[in-house]
């Protein structure tokens, strides 16, 4: 009976050290990526000839004011094309690399668009996704009319839903995610029936 016991223990930590050793390497690559993440690490991939003109880890927000709609963010990186003269936005995301770009990926691209052509006065003709947990795969968008008149959609929408709750009229609120960080900073969280607690 000894002999059993003492295999069940020999057999428990050898178990234990090996779960160790999984969740250890787990926390470095998941370390390592955030690093990466934090300091627009260059060196994983060249982009293009541009050079960098703003890394938002190191620099304020930028901003975009369209009535009464205020945009406010920070691309992680926006290169500069010398010979062009036009800029590229990179924005880095944890997680595996969809088929296709996002939709609201791709509308938060065009939104650091306007915001990079306001605050740095330059023009951007694309933009970049870099899905770090997935071998850094990229996905990229052009800056053409088609997205920009999306975008223009939403901001109009937005400014009306706006101008209805200043006016005591509050439109009905749908939510169209599960997430709850962005239900935590949306500024309709308060008249949404459907906010996530």
């Amino acid at each position: 009976m000894k002999e059993i016991l003492n295999d069940y223990r020999y057999a428990l930590f050898i178990g234990s050290a090996i779960l160790f050793i999984i969740a250890l390497v787990d926390f470095i690559k998941h370390a390592v990526r955030s690093d990466k993440k934090r300091s627009g690490d260059l060196s994983i991939k060249h982009y293009t000839d541009g050079k960098p003109v703003y890394a938002g880890s190191e620099q304020g927000m930028l901003s975009y004011q369209l009535d009464n709609v205020y945009l406010i963010g920070k691309p992680d990186l926006v290169l500069l094309n010398e010979a062009t003269g036009k800029a590229t936005v990179i924005d880095f995301k944890s997680g595996r690399a969809p088929a296709i770009m996002n939709k609201s990926h791709s509308l938060q691209l065009a939104a650091y668009f306007l915001m990079v052509e306001n605050a740095l006065s330059l023009k951007v003709d694309r933009g970049v996704i870099r899905y770090l947990d997935d071998d850094n795969k990229e996905l990229s968008i052009v800056n053409d009319a088609l997205i920009m008149k999306e975008l223009g959609r939403r901001l109009d929408d937005l400014a009306l839903s706006k101008k209805d709750m200043n006016a005591g009229n509050v439109p009905m609120i749908s939510r169209n995610h599960k997430d709850r960080y962005k239900c935590n900073i949306c500024e309709f969280r308060e008249q949404c029936p459907e906010a996530i607690k």
